[in-house]
């Protein structure tokens, strides 16, 4: 016996938030919202940087490991292991294009993003907090490799930006949500001592134009049927 189901599945451009395909759809306007955030980081590596990062180093340990804790949810890998095995999965066991898709979408979301920002982070090899605060080490040190030299832009600011733009795509209802979550992610790198306030910025741009494009560009299947 044979049953047939069909579902269409919205275009990703009207599943996005419309904030998001408003910037996207003027060249200009993207431009802006790139120059507003070179600005802001630009302000935050002359005036908020140092002084935030030496405040932070004066948090208690326990502020510390609370926002440890948080620090981990921006971890790339693990959303490149489980949504490269769910794609793998997905493909195997069922016809339905939909869920394979949503797997393909986090794993270019996330996994271009963080190639993004390691290639970044190379070009500019900006010193970490820990440089400046027992080595009075400020700035970069171009074309440069290791871990403390590799601090502009921040990887766990670009996966917090990509979630924040995937959970609006998936479970918009719950969009404030993923941007409290987005934005605390980013901030638990100031407060750990990892990244300066101008890496945050310079992240989440990498992350949220690079989302919002592979969302843009990988359609959702128009159809999915499934048959018995």
């Amino acid at each position: 016996m044979t049953h047939a189901d069909s579902q269409i599945l919205p275009d990703t451009e009207r599943v996005l938030p419309p904030v998001f395909d408003w910037f996207f759809a003027s060249a200009k306007r993207l431009t802006v919202l790139i120059v507003l955030a070179v600005t802001a980081g630009t302000i935050c590596y002359f005036a908020v940087d140092r002084p935030l990062a030496k405040w932070a180093d004066t948090l208690s340990l326990s502020v510390n490991q609370l926002w440890q804790i948080v620090t981990r949810i921006g971890l790339s890998e693990w959303y490149l292991v489980t949504s490269g095995f769910l794609l793998f999965v997905y493909k195997l066991i069922t016809r339905d294009p939909l869920p394979a898709w949503r797997s393909a979408v986090v794993l270019c979301c996330i996994g271009g993003s963080g190639l993004t920002v390691n290639l970044l982070k190379w070009i500019f090899g900006r010193y970490r907090p820990p440089m400046l605060l027992t080595e009075d080490q400020f700035g970069f040190a171009f074309f440069e490799n290791g871990y403390m030299v590799h601090s502009f832009p921040s990887g766990h600011s670009a996966t917090a930006a990509s979630l924040v733009v995937l959970g609006c795509m998936f479970i918009p209802r719950l969009r404030w949500l993923w941007l409290v979550m987005g934005l605390l992610i980013a901030m638990s790198r100031i407060f750990v001592g990892a990244h300066f306030a101008s890496d945050i910025i310079a992240g989440w741009i990498v992350g949220l134009i690079f989302s919002i494009y592979v969302c843009r560009k990988l359609k959702a299947p128009v159809a999915s049927v499934i048959t018995d």
